[in-house]
């Protein structure tokens, strides 16, 4: 698809007859290294309506497949692509529905969808090229991210642990209240996601060892940590936590609204790959890719502990028995995540996030591999790799 025009937005947006689309200016609306899982553009839309010869002007967001073949394998579009129109289109209307249902205020967190195909030919069952994703352009409205080299300081990590919770609250509540809707409507989305597991990371290992033998706290670590990388994640599912898992909570993925400085709205973004996991898999990535280091030497239980009790209120709301989500058992998820599945998600991360700019590759150039190796080093880097591994020595969750 040429990614100055999106062919046939008209029925995409799936305009009434008297509406059509009277001209689109389509710009890039990330930079080199902000999104490699697509290509994300601009539009500027104006729609005129013959019957009352009125026009509106629309704001949003187009979301293409990564412009590289290689990309598209790495990030198995034919099945992400799918889940994620069908999680805008299908499960963010059951749940908004479901806490109606309960007689609670919607908690509204997602962007608004206008509309998704797979192809441009409406007989193909197969995501191609033409394929697009359609949704509102939050920045317009005041919603911003942060910058993924410094991470969120405590106010907005708070705000973020609290509604992060809320994510999950609501669709295992869903699940545990109405377990046959959840299977109907929200379990077919939920599929495994195993990221370039058929690429060479074999580099990846000693680059890591080299920086973690800044600390001598480390070193006796270096086998477990070594077949903790190579596992890379487990497929162990764990009842009754697991819910519908983001899998990508990070600072690129989360835009907040501030007013006088104080964080009051957030939307949560990209949901490729959602899973049906433990939720405690993306508290930890989230904690630790992207937020501030000094934060979390500092503050990192008591934004456990916001989650926490964010997520029980939560579950108490829709009348769910909390029993057997007590903080001895969540904290036991924790341990059985950071072990499983997130010191590798975590650690790998953090080279691509805290890559200098100026070093960034194009979605159109970059392989795997160079996601792997990241670019130079930097200090901040090599400061959150080894402060994440010390902190999950010291909490035994590297055994």
């Amino acid at each position: 698809m040429n990614v100055e025009t999106i062919p046939k937005l008209d029925e995409v947006l799936r305009l009434q007859p008297s509406r059509s689309v009277a001209d689109c200016k389509t710009t890039r609306l990330t930079a080199p290294g902000e999104n490699y899982g697509s290509l994300m553009l601009r539009l500027e839309v104006k729609v005129v309506d013959e019957d009352s010869k009125s026009e509106e002007n629309l704001d949003l967001v187009a979301k293409l497949l990564p412009p590289s073949k290689m990309m598209q394998e790495m990030f198995n579009v034919q099945t992400t692509f799918g889940n994620e129109t069908g999680f805008y289109r299908d499960i963010v209307p059951v749940l908004e529905e479901f806490q109606r249902q309960h007689g609670l205020k919607v908690v509204n967190i997602f962007p608004k969808y206008y509309g998704s195909r797979i192809s441009l030919d409406a007989n193909c069952d197969k995501v191609d090229d033409g394929a697009v994703l359609i949704l509102e352009n939050l920045k317009p409205s005041g919603f911003t991210t942060a910058n993924r080299t410094v991470g969120f300081d405590l106010q907005s990590s708070r705000f973020l642990a609290k509604h992060l919770a809320y994510f999950h609250a609501i669709s295992l509540a869903l699940k545990l209240k109405n377990p046959g809707l959840f299977e109907q409507k929200v379990r077919p989305y939920l599929s495994d996601f195993r990221f370039g597991e058929h690429r060479n990371f074999d580099d990846f290992p000693p680059k890591l060892f080299n920086i973690l033998k800044e600390n001598h706290t480390c070193v006796p670590f270096f086998d477990i940590i070594e077949k903790l990388i190579k596992q890379k994640s487990s497929v162990v599912i764990h009842e009754p936590f697991a819910t519908m898992l983001h899998n990508d909570f990070w600072v690129n993925n989360v835009l907040l609204k501030f007013e006088n400085g104080i964080p009051v709205e957030v939307k949560i973004v990209d949901f490729q790959v959602i899973e049906y996991r433990s939720p405690c898999r993306d508290l930890l990535f989230f904690l630790f890719s992207s937020v501030q280091l000094k934060v979390l030497e500092e503050h990192l239980d008591r934004l456990i502990d916001c989650y926490y009790e964010s997520f029980v209120e939560k579950l108490k709301e829709f009348k769910c028995d909390v029993e057997p989500f007590s903080r001895e058992a969540f904290d036991k998820q924790l341990e059985l995540a950071a072990k499983e599945a997130e010191y590798f998600h975590i650690v790998a991360m953090l080279f691509p996030i805290h890559i200098d700019s100026s070093s960034v590759k194009d979605a159109t150039e970059i392989s795997p591999e160079d996601m792997a190796k990241g670019g130079h080093v930097t200090r901040a880097c090599k400061d959150k790799l080894i402060f994440t591994t010390v902190e999950f020595i010291k909490r035994g969750w590297m055994c």
